[in-house]
């Protein structure tokens, strides 16, 4: 059971505070998946916004910077923050603002570029 309220998640009595207002949860295996929404104006800079945290509000892990994964050749491309989840059988997948799509593990966070345009 969990609670939200703004930037902060109440799970079984205890608080986890993010830096940014929460989007999603997806409750799965006593883990709980947070999507925080990130400010226009930052989806530039701060986008490794999917967390996992354990049922004691503890983190778990924070989504990988995805700028190796989209563009491995192109380092002057940046990244952007997720805009969607959904919780797969084995996966959790995530999305961005330009449709790029990401398939994460869900105990260890290892991120992997799906392809673009695709949920």
């Amino acid at each position: 059971m969990y609670l939200i309220n703004k930037k902060h998640i109440i799970i079984n009595g205890n608080k986890f505070t993010f830096d940014y207002p929460i989007q999603n949860v997806i409750e799965k295996n006593n883990h709980y998946y947070v999507l925080t929404q990130i400010p226009a104006a930052l989806q530039d800079k701060v986008y490794n916004n999917i967390y996992c945290l354990d049922d004691k509000a503890n983190l778990v892990w924070q989504s990988q910077n995805l700028d190796v994964l989209t563009y491995p050749n192109e380092s002057h491309i940046q990244s952007e923050a997720y805009v969607g989840m959904v919780s797969k059988e084995s996966f959790l997948r995530g999305v961005t603002f330009h449709a790029h799509t990401y398939e994460i593990d869900y105990d260890t966070g290892k991120t992997q570029f799906v392809c673009v345009g695709r949920w």
